[in-house]
């Protein structure tokens, strides 16, 4: 059945006497086009039917300025495009259809009576001053700005002070104390405190009236931006609960097909059968965890930005102009740091990797029932700034946490095996950056000292290295940053980047001597070593990896520009077959990715998208390597195919 929309001029006075309606709800004129509604949800349609039937014939409505709505006598709503939740329609208190303002006449005599004083040249005429005054006195409702400039421009009204028009009726002296407000300081001041004013002064005072309706119209402009803002965290919301719907559905589908194939088999294996439903939901609540940390923060934020966006609104029309000016400055700042995205959850990736139940197909006894299958798999433990990382010959990783302070050592399974401690506790680790291995699994790390320190695999504290400062810069300048290990024939060495300064040094590891200094030409942030000795250095502001020799020699390059856009670049590393692999970073977006690249520097493929600030990472030593990124508050380990 065809709805509907008529839209009613008058209620229906009896049985015999029906409402008068407009049957036809378009108002056309040229190409102004008006749509008249009683409810919300009908404005919606209409406004799809009439964008459906523009796009037939070549044409689309101009949402940007042209198109806006207004609502008398109805709940607020918002009307959005066919086009989805942005752009929504912004909606407006009045709008000029026709060269006529649609909510009363009264702001259109206004507009012609403003008209008719510039064009108007009383003050010019040879009238009396006192005849002047009465016209003034008699047709004036307000002081606009051409009018107190025609009024000083009198010479017998040059040194008034302006007072408001019902001032001058009562007859007041105009020299009584009033505020005013400064644009330039943007505050209330007193008429008697103002500077005087001369050609030099640097402030300009208006009317404080005046003054909150310029504000007002300033922050009704970024209200839409905080109305989007508010629209993209609901948004971003919705979408928590809709990926967290499609990891639970994959662990459904997993949990089935180990029934199925349990059902099938003996009952010797339902122990296994158990252990492995634990370590899918153990995936299952690792993954869900980071997504309801995401969540709640999204959901907060969105409730701040919603609380803020309701103040400017009531702010804007309800609050009087004093109050409105003491609470714009803060006010203001809070809009400016949700719209700039300040305190905006970071991005998570929308499309996880997958996990999957493989059945064992093989024809022998073995009644296992198959493997579970992770491309990514987190830590169960979380970090405040997991910022280093290194692989033991063993298979254990090395992790080291900016924030935290500690340097831990982790099996590939995400356990703690022990963390690092010096003897004397003034001496302790403070602002750790990088961490590296050797050969025979000696711990080598950097922290905010001139020294690298060394432990054993048992994690007992050896001995420091010192470091030569580079350049005549306070600190951080020239303070070790980054850290790696090679080896060459039986002995171990190490190489060390510094803060800010285009400089690497080679030590020997069993004296601490410096062997060579070289110059990257960057600034060194990460650092890594292959397996036939090549060195491989990021510049995070640069966007740039340099491969070296040992000697220096630049062997290639890679530059991580990208539709000419110059990213960020991190974490740094190489497979067994001598790809490289670059940790970079998205500025604008937030998020960032891992590429791989071959010897020569040149672009394979993106491995793994979605993350959130990796900052290095290292392929494990066990039988199945994957790559181990230190992600901020996680560690992720990827399946890699090379």
């Amino acid at each position: 059945m065809k709805r509907s929309y008529r839209f009613h001029l008058e209620k229906r006075r009896s049985r015999r006497v029906g409402p008068v309606v407009v049957t036809d709800l378009v108002l056309k004129s040229s190409e102004d086009i008006a749509l008249l509604s009683e409810e919300i949800h009908q404005a919606q349609e209409l406004l799809h039917r009439v964008e459906t039937s523009a796009v037939k014939v070549g044409l689309r409505m101009n949402i940007g300025s042209k198109t806006k709505y207004m609502s008398y006598n109805n709940r607020r709503g918002s009307i959005i495009t066919n086009e989805g939740v942005v752009p929504v329609l912004e909606e407006v208190d009045d709008f000029k259809y026709l060269g006529a303002w649609m909510k009363s006449t009264e702001r259109d005599v206004k507009l012609r009576k403003a008209a008719a004083w510039r064009v108007c040249s009383l003050w010019k005429s040879t009238l009396t001053r006192s005849f002047k005054l009465r016209i003034f006195a008699a047709t004036v409702e307000y002081l606009c700005k051409a009018c107190k400039t025609a009024h000083q421009g009198l010479d017998a009204l040059r040194h008034h002070q302006v007072a408001s028009m019902d001032d001058m009726r009562s007859g007041k002296t105009s020299d009584r104390k009033a505020e005013v407000y400064c644009l330039t300081c943007e505050e209330l001041i007193c008429k008697d405190c103002k500077p005087a004013g001369s050609k030099s002064s640097k402030h300009h005072h208006i009317d404080p009236q005046q003054a909150a309706k310029l504000k007002k119209v300033e922050l009704q402009k970024r209200v839409p931006s905080l109305a989007r803002v508010c629209e993209a965290l609901l948004v971003a919301e919705r979408q928590d609960g809709e990926t967290k719907h499609s990891i639970e559905a994959r662990a459904q589908l997993v949990q089935a097909q180990l029934d199925e194939a349990a059902t099938a088999m003996h009952a010797k294996i339902d122990q296994e059968k158990r252990k492995m439903l634990a370590e899918v939901n153990d995936i299952k609540s690792a993954r869900l965890r980071g997504l309801q940390d995401h969540k709640n923060k999204t959901s907060y934020m969105r409730k701040q930005a919603q609380n803020v966006y309701d103040v400017a609104k009531n702010a804007i029309t309800q609050a009087p102009a004093a109050a409105f000016l003491s609470l714009y400055p803060s006010l203001d700042s809070k809009i400016q740091d949700l719209c700039d995205g300040k305190f905006r959850p970071r991005p998570i990736d929308r499309n996880p990797k997958p996990f999957a139940f493989v059945p064992n197909n093989s024809r022998d006894d073995d009644l296992q029932l198959g493997t579970i299958v992770e491309e990514c798999r987190e830590f169960p433990v979380r970090f405040k700034s997991a910022c280093g990382i290194a692989a033991c010959p063993n298979g254990d990783l090395v992790i080291a946490d900016h924030d935290m302070d500690c340097v831990s050592v982790f099996n590939v399974a995400g356990q703690s095996k022990l963390t690092l401690q010096t003897p004397n506790p003034s001496d302790g680790i403070h602002n750790v950056t990088d961490v590296a291995v050797t050969s025979n699994e000696t711990l080598l790390l950097v922290d905010k000292s001139h020294n690298v320190r060394v432990f054993n695999k048992e994690g007992k504290f050896l001995r420091k290295i010192a470091t030569p400062k580079i350049g005549d810069k306070p600190d951080p300048i020239g303070r070790p940053r980054s850290v790696t290990a090679y080896q060459m024939g039986e002995k171990d060495y190490m190489i060390v980047g510094y803060h800010g300064v285009s400089a690497l040094t080679i030590h020997n590891l069993e004296t601490g001597s410096v062997l060579a200094k070289l110059s990257p030409a960057i600034r060194p942030g990460c650092l890594a070593v292959t397996q036939d000795n090549r060195i491989l250095v990021s510049d995070y502001d640069a966007g740039t990896v340099v491969v070296l020799s040992l000697t220096g020699q630049r062997l290639a390059s890679i530059d991580t520009m990208t539709q000419g856009n110059r990213l960020k670049a991190s974490g740094v590393c190489s497979d067994g077959n001598g790809n490289l692999y670059v940790a970079v970073h998205y500025p604008d977006k937030g998020t960032a990715q891992i590429r791989q690249y071959n010897e020569a520097g040149k672009f394979l493929s993106c491995v793994a998208e979605g993350l959130q600030n990796p900052q290095n990472m290292v392929f494990t030593r066990d039988a199945v390597p994957k790559l181990a990124v230190a992600d901020e508050d996680s560690v992720k380990l990827f399946k890699i195919n090379y």
